[in-house]
């Protein structure tokens, strides 16, 4: 009974954190935070936590990857709009995820950590995106 409720929280947390993509749509760390959940012995708390910190990381590393591609390409009155823009967007990523914290602390049970990993992995993922359109759209247009 225990491996059926881990295994239903597992798949709602894939489906809030990742969609409904089809595998070959995903991006390779929506997959590897996939895979890192159906492992059994991630079935606890514990272990979606340590899956979910790791694919919090990977996204800001995938984040940094996307800024400094951007900060190659671009001229410098972008770079330096880029520049501010990442630096407020960091402050407003730290103000949201105080209150996110904040707010699933409050609430009874372990799911709603859970939950508040979720959002701050498709917090930064979307900043991520948003990069990658940014960078895609120039090269593009460089070409």
């Amino acid at each position: 009974m225990k491996k059926l409720i881990f295994t239903v929280m597992i798949l709602g947390f894939s489906l809030i954190v990742v969609g409904q993509e089809k595998t070959e749509d995903k991006h390779p760390i929506d997959v590897k935070f996939e895979d890192c959940l159906d492992n059994d012995s991630n079935y606890t708390t514990s272990g979606m936590i340590d899956c979910s910190q790791i694919a919090e990381a990977d996204w800001d590393e995938e984040l940094n990857r996307y800024y400094k591609l951007l900060m190659g390409v671009l001229e410098e009155d972008a770079k330096a709009k880029l520049r501010k823009s990442q630096i407020k967007w960091i402050e407003y990523r730290d103000l949201e995820f105080d209150f996110a914290s904040q707010m699933y602390a409050d609430m009874q049970g372990t799911m709603w950590i859970l939950e508040a990993y979720g959002r701050r992995i498709n917090f930064v993922k979307a900043r991520v995106l948003e990069f990658k359109a940014y960078y895609d759209d120039y090269t593009i247009n460089d070409n």
